[in-house]
């Protein structure tokens, strides 16, 4: 499972996966066994009490956060059979972690220091931050499609006065005039576009939340970070690092409706490799833009196949005002 992480510039990384206590290999093991009928050493209680606290709610930590006071009461007990439950739903709870067993492992996966600010926010206060960015995404969704419709409409030339303007937008983007079939190219782009406007709907319906807590990074400055083509996966699904599939994780409160979107473009392709949104070019600076690490070349030069698989391709297209971003000035492109 790959995840891509975004900063507030645009640049982006993708990695198979990272642990949540800022490194790339998991925390250290337990001396004994803590829990039900467990050995419970105060030292390693306490490490399996400030870990469980480190794991979000939605994927099996505790609420309220446990005291970690170093002693096995029944409310860390408790905590850890909720944590197998989530974790391995489909196995009954032993309320044991034992060294080196599965229960570590995956805690060790999770597990932070538990995070009660962001950039000096509240956890309750950053989500309600992110969550007023939708209607402005939902807005920018909706204008990308009626530009691809407008092209569509031009391609076939069933406009009644065609400006082509959103066609020229559409074909710097994502180089549909580059193809033997604009019209079946531009379909394509906006099935994702569709995807995107689905899963912003079950968001605001609450029927599947867009957004959760993420896990800040110390090496970088990451905002956002999501699981590719996760656009449709139920609630319980989780990912390697037993975080929800189908969530955009916000870590940053300066990410906006961009950085969202952006977002929306890697949860919303596909899942193999030759579907996948990722990374292929930026269009700035113009007039050529800049070949990211997956692409083959810049912005400008670009084929149709890798514009429809590049996640910057479809945050452009959402600006309101997309001057800065293009197309550059005459017809050689």
């Amino acid at each position: 499972m790959f995840i891509y992480n975004c900063r507030a510039n645009g640049s982006c990384y993708r990695t198979a996966q990272f642990f949540s206590n800022g490194s790339t290999q998991p925390l250290s093991d337990i001396s004994a066994s803590v829990g039900l009928n467990g050995v419970n050493r105060e030292e390693d209680v306490r490490i399996i009490q400030q870990r469980l606290n480190g794991v979000p709610e939605e994927s099996g930590g505790p609420r309220p956060v446990l005291d970690e006071d170093g002693r096995c009461g029944k409310y860390t007990r408790d905590a850890i059979r909720d944590f197998q439950l989530k974790q391995f739903p489909s196995s009954k709870p032993d309320i044991r972690i034992d060294p080196g067993k599965r229960t570590i492992r995956r805690l060790n996966e999770l597990t932070t220091r538990r995070r009660t600010s962001v950039d000096g926010v509240s956890r309750q206060q950053f989500l309600l931050i992110v969550n007023a960015y939708v209607p402005e995404v939902v807005r920018r969704v909706r204008i990308a499609r009626q530009r691809l419709q407008n092209a569509r409409a031009a391609y076939s030339g069933k406009l009644i006065k065609p400006t082509h303007q959103d066609q020229k937008l559409v074909d710097w983007h994502f180089k549909t005039h580059k193809t033997d079939d604009p019209v079946g190219a531009i379909g394509l782009i906006l099935a994702i576009y569709d995807r995107m406007d689905q899963r912003l709907t079950w968001h605001i319906t609450r029927a599947r939340p867009l957004f959760q807590l993420g896990f800040a990074k110390s090496s970088d400055q990451a905002v956002m970070y999501t699981s590719i083509g996760g656009w449709d996966a139920l609630e319980d699904e989780l990912d390697g690092s037993g975080e929800a599939v189908n969530k955009i994780k916000v870590v940053a409160t300066h990410a906006g409706p961009s950085t969202i979107i952006h977002e929306l473009a890697h949860l919303c392709g596909g899942k193999s490799p030759a579907d996948a949104i990722g990374h292929m070019a930026n269009p700035v600076p113009l007039p050529n833009g800049t070949r990211l690490e997956e692409g083959f070349s810049n912005y400008r030069t670009m084929n149709a196949q890798e514009a429809r698989r590049n996640a910057a391709s479809y945050q452009s297209l959402t600006e309101p005002e997309p001057s800065q971003l293009g197309p550059p000035m005459g017809d050689e492109w």
